[in-house]
């Protein structure tokens, strides 16, 4: 299942009352400024929840992800990324 937020707020209430959630998916379009406040706030609710950044090459990131994928990689390597994070 896939939930989408459209704003901050809307993403950090998604952690605090969907515990069923195993990965977070961050787009290189949420501005640097909220991907920061965003991945640690989803860290300090949830510390084991890995979240994966999906980039543009031009994206450099200062937020503390779990990992990053290039959104022109092919499908198959997103879902190898994705297993891989969310394998237990």
């Amino acid at each position: 299942m896939v939930s989408a937020a459209l704003s901050d707020k809307e993403a950090i209430n998604f952690i605090k009352t969907e515990k069923s959630i195993n990965l977070v998916l961050l787009c290189h379009s949420v501005p640097e400024a909220s991907r920061i406040v965003l991945v640690a706030r989803i860290k300090e609710l949830e510390p084991t929840l890995p979240v994966l950044m999906l980039y543009n090459g031009y994206d450099p990131t200062e937020a503390k992800v779990d990992g990053s994928l290039h959104n022109l990689d092919t499908p198959e390597a997103m879902l190898n990324m994705i297993g891989f994070m969310t394998s237990t």
